[in-house]
């Protein structure tokens, strides 16, 4: 029998090794680790079908039917430097039936009043309104109350900005959050559109 050259015995013993690591031999096994259930608070939402240069963040409660519409438009880089103040506020909501809910302002917001929006011969009637950034473009968050649920709503703010959200869209541009007492639901829609030349308020008609 030939003896093997004292280089090759470790090389071959090596390529062994490695071919049946390679191999499905029984007793291994691989995992895939699965994606988290854990809830979330009312921060970002998972990314939605929509990008662009100008965003809608809203929050509306109750999550089962929607009456109060929290909405702040801008441009989207502008949003995301208050985002996190905005889920602040988001979750510190407290209904109080008829009446404007109660929130806790983020340091730098101030509370505006109410105001009304007229265009096209429409007018929506903002119950209280939140001035928020720089003095000399400032942002503007809108309360108000309303009718048509979050379907409606999110197609409506959807549009303004340029896009297109449909029924089978929506799980991809809201979710369900946990505020003061009350659930809620944050949408977030991003497009190429300015919103400001539509409507600012909930569903076109004014309120209920």
């Amino acid at each position: 029998m030939p003896v093997l050259p004292r280089r090759v015995g470790p090389v071959l013993a090596l390529a062994a090794l490695a071919a049946a690591g390679c191999s499905d031999a029984p007793g291994v096994h691989s995992y895939r680790t699965p994606k988290s259930t854990e809830p979330r608070g009312p921060g970002p939402a998972a990314p939605g079908p929509t990008a662009g240069d100008y965003r809608i963040l809203g929050a509306v409660y109750p999550a089962d039917q929607p009456v109060w519409f929290f909405k702040l438009t801008g441009p989207a880089d502008q949003l995301a430097r208050h985002e996190a103040d905005f889920d602040k506020l988001a979750a510190s909501v407290r209904l109080q039936g008829d009446a404007v809910p109660a929130f806790d302002l983020p340091p730098g917001w101030m509370l505006t009043g109410p105001r009304s929006v007229s265009r096209g011969g429409v007018t929506v009637t903002f119950d209280q309104t939140v001035k928020l950034g720089p003095p000399d473009a400032p942002l503007e968050l809108t309360i108000s109350k309303s009718g048509g649920g979050i379907a409606q709503n999110v197609s409506r703010w959807a549009g303004q900005v340029g896009q297109q959200v449909g029924p089978a869209d929506l799980d991809k541009v809201t979710r369900p959050f946990d505020a003061a007492g009350v659930k809620g639901v944050r949408v977030d829609v991003r497009g190429p559109q300015n919103p400001s030349g539509g409507m600012g308020g909930p569903m076109m008609g004014g309120k209920r």
